[in-house]
């Protein structure tokens, strides 16, 4: 599956979420704590983790790597751009390599045959 098939997939599953299970408010008016944008946070950094564990370790674990390694945590829009840009110039790199089947064969030459004269 490509990138952008994973990340219209995931994102369409999220909106379902995000229907079903809306995230929760303060009801009262009189909150000072600030909690739904902490709540919206955690759902976006758990987005973006759930991205990540999706995608194919083989060929894109540094991308992946360079992306966790990020402070703060990037979003799952800023990790779905990366991933394309890398897709698309790693598509362009691997189409320029031809592939050429290489064949080697060792011959052994004779021994030159030696008299023994007692």
């Amino acid at each position: 599956m490509s990138i952008k098939d994973y990340y219209n997939t995931l994102v369409g599953l999220y909106n379902e979420l995000s229907r079903l299970k809306p995230l929760h408010h303060c009801t009262c008016g009189n909150c000072s704590c600030d909690i739904a944008p902490k709540f919206a946070s955690d759902r976006e950094e758990e987005k973006f983790h759930q991205f990540l564990v999706g995608v194919d370790d083989e060929l894109y674990s540094t991308v992946r790597s360079n992306l966790l390694s990020r402070v703060p945590v990037p979003s799952l829009d800023e990790a779905y751009q990366v991933f394309t840009h890398d897709e698309k110039s790693g598509g362009i790199a691997r189409n320029k390599v031809d592939e050429v089947d290489v064949h080697a064969f060792a011959i052994q030459p004779e021994r030159p045959k030696t008299r023994f004269v007692m």
